[in-house]
């Protein structure tokens, strides 16, 4: 993770390493399994240090190593459902089969946990699983919370909506989709469909599109060439879609000025971004957000379009 002396507006990859990664980092290639097992007699009770060197040493080469850790962190972790943070990982190494392993046991503790099959239902999404998408898709929407859970979960349901929508814009005819309520269904074409999602709650976007300057005034103008669609909902999943997206970067900003860290343990992030939704070349990209120990007004991302 990153130390973040000034919390402020700041970007997140311009923040300054802790000394275990910048020693990671500084160590050649011959000595990087000798420094990691040096600093690993510090830090062995730590699951944010081995969630770090298993990025670190996957990156490197050292994939067998990088799982190794990754296992250290996991039998480290308290609380279950920051477990999908090592389903996390496992995705960006193209892990999906053992992700989607992770995402089950969690599941099987907590399987009202409506963030969690969501995420079990984008890995199916994205190894054409999909019926078995669908069908969590469809679980989750038609959930009924208690009206103490609602606020809870509203913007996890509007998501899997979103994202079952996508679903059936893309595989139609898939004849073992189940049995879906009409009424659900609907197309709703966009350029850019960003969305962040967290097992927390605490934060706030903002996306500051190319046209801007402020990332407090992120929509492009509104007029029919150009409409936008904002969702903030005081959850664990905040949206921003624009229906013709201009050129360039879209710089995704994340405010969390009231922090919130359950343990010691990694706070992963997820940036999930749609191009094209329900048109011609419709495509799901999702980027990981090291968020651990900050706070403060950051950009941690950008959509190219």
């Amino acid at each position: 993770y990153y130390r973040n002396h000034f919390p402020g507006k700041q970007k997140l990859n311009n923040l300054e390493d802790v000394d275990y990664v910048s020693d990671m980092k500084a160590a050649s290639s011959d000595m990087i399994l000798q420094t990691y097992l040096e600093l690993q007699k510090e830090y062995k009770n730590d699951p944010i240090f081995f969630y770090d060197m298993a990025e670190i040493l996957h990156q490197k080469g050292f994939t067998d190593e990088a799982y190794e850790a990754l296992y250290h962190c996991s039998e480290l972790i308290i609380y279950p459902a920051n477990r999908s943070s090592i389903a996390y990982m496992l995705e960006s190494w193209k892990d999906f089969s053992a992700a989607k392993e992770i995402y089950r046991l969690i599941l099987g503790q907590n399987p009202g946990n409506l963030a969690v099959k969501r995420d079990l239902a984008l890995a199916y999404y994205q190894t054409a699983n999909i019926d078995s998408a669908a069908q969590l898709y469809y679980e989750i929407v038609m959930t009924k919370m208690e009206d103490d859970f609602y606020g809870y979960t509203h913007s996890i349901q509007m998501a899997a909506l979103q994202e079952l929508n996508a679903l059936l814009f893309l595989y139609p005819d898939e004849p073992n989709m189940p049995e879906i309520d009409p009424r659900l269904i609907f197309t709703l074409p966009e350029d850019l469909r960003i969305s962040v999602c967290a097992q927390v709650n605490y934060f706030f976007l903002h996306v500051k599109a190319p046209i801007t300057d402020s990332a407090q005034a992120s929509f492009p103008p509104n007029t029919d060439q150009h409409r936008y669609r904002y969702y903030g909902y005081n959850n664990q999943v905040k949206e921003y879609s624009v229906y013709r997206a201009m050129p360039g970067k879209y710089k995704v900003h994340l405010s969390r000025n009231y922090y919130y860290q359950q343990g010691n343990e990694p706070e992963i992030y997820r940036l999930v971004t749609f191009k094209n939704f329900q048109q011609r070349g419709q495509k799901l990209e999702i980027q990981n957000l090291n968020l651990t120990y900050q706070y403060g007004d950051l950009e941690v991302g950008s959509v190219k379009w």
